[in-house]
């Protein structure tokens, strides 16, 4: 016994030590997840005063020319 033969494991063995493993993990659904959570996102332009003011005149602008705010009605 002279040619380490006997010391080896069986074959079905030695194939088992010899195998990876792998780890089956799901595949995420969109690949941009990542870095868009990764990002520090905020309000786009939140304190522009002069835009409110002029996105509530043009509310109310609409709302007189459809029909539904009659003229001397109070403001939202």
């Amino acid at each position: 016994m002279t040619n380490g033969a006997a010391h080896a494991a069986p074959g079905h063995l030695r194939e088992r030590m010899n195998m990876k493993m792998t780890i089956k993990l799901p595949k995420p659904r969109n690949p941009l997840v990542a870095p868009a959570r990764a990002r520090v996102a905020g309000a786009h332009a939140a304190h522009n005063p002069a835009r409110r003011t002029r996105r509530i005149e043009k509310q109310n602008l609409n709302l007189l020319l459809s029909g539904r705010k009659r003229d001397g009605g109070e403001d939202a």
